[in-house]
């Protein structure tokens, strides 16, 4: 596999992730296999815009949640004036993911460790686009993105693809490469992300000045990190090289490593 991967070292602005071009040894520990996604085929009708705004909107007990401070949090502009998101996802306001669509472009929380899809915002994609869902007439997804973190980790309900009960949000850790079930629906997993739930879930992946470095990352970025923390070799990430990328670009790379054999010494080359 070739990869071209850039280090924003803490000392140098310009840094390689290697010191050196060349081939790179990597390791993967051995898990047992995790599942992955397959499909539903529940068919679901659509409801007009109005049909889904609910008198019992989650919206106020979110905003309640915010202002508690349990950890910061920033509410991102709604730029869908037409609510069409929430007419994509065909849910109501009663629930935590429709009032995130129909209030907010998205909550970035705890830095922007962890960036919460509401109906999208510079760069930060909406629950419908990430989830390809424009409204149209066809088979339930059998899983929902719904966040991200920074090193590429990814939230969403299990519709069926994934690990636990249905309805319950489940984690792809940058360190695992697996999903594991949260134990709980998507309302309670929001509340426990705004109470403080993300140092909980992400404090062996954090480093000293981790603050810093994930306040410079752009909505549209992640961080990627070398040595992967999914590898023996990275499991220090505070010995890791870290440099913003696209999302897209860090996706495509743990996705790849993802699909390596675990157990198995692979080599990495690293273009200068």
């Amino acid at each position: 596999m070739s990869a071209v991967v850039a280090a924003k070292a803490p000392t140098a602005q310009d840094a390689k992730v290697c010191p050196e071009p060349g081939d790179q040894a990597l390791e993967r520990p051995r898990r047992e296999a995790g599942q992955r996604p397959g499909s539903s085929g529940k068919v679901r009708s659509l409801r007009q815009v109005e049909e889904l705004i609910s008198d019992e909107d989650s919206w106020p007990s979110i905003q309640a949640a915010i202002d508690a401070g349990g950890v910061h949090c920033d509410v991102l502009p709604l730029d869908d004036p037409n609510l069409s998101c929430l007419f994509s996802l065909q849910v109501t306001t009663r629930s935590a993911l429709g009032a995130l669509a129909a209030h907010c472009g998205g909550l970035k929380i705890d830095h922007g460790w962890i960036r919460l899809y509401g109906a999208g915002h510079d760069g930060l994609p909406s629950l419908a686009a990430i989830n390809g869902l424009p409204a149209r007439e066809g088979p339930s997804p059998s899983m929902l993105l719904v966040g991200e973190d920074v090193l590429g980790g990814r939230f969403a309900i299990n519709g069926g693809a994934l690990g636990g009960e249905l309805g319950e949000v489940n984690f792809w850790a940058p360190d695992t490469l697996e999903w594991t079930s949260l134990g709980g629906g998507h309302g309670d997993f929001v509340s426990w992300v705004l109470a403080g739930g993300s140092a909980e879930l992400c404090e062996c992946l954090r480093w000293p000045g981790w603050e810093s470095d994930v306040d410079a990352v752009a909505l549209h970025q992640g961080l990627v990190l070398y040595p992967p923390p999914c590898t023996s070799e990275g499991q220090d990430t505070s010995k890791a090289a870290r440099r913003p990328v696209p999302r897209h670009e860090l996706d495509h790379w743990l996705d790849s490593l993802a699909a390596l054999p675990d157990g198995e010494r692979v080599r990495v080359r690293i273009h200068p």
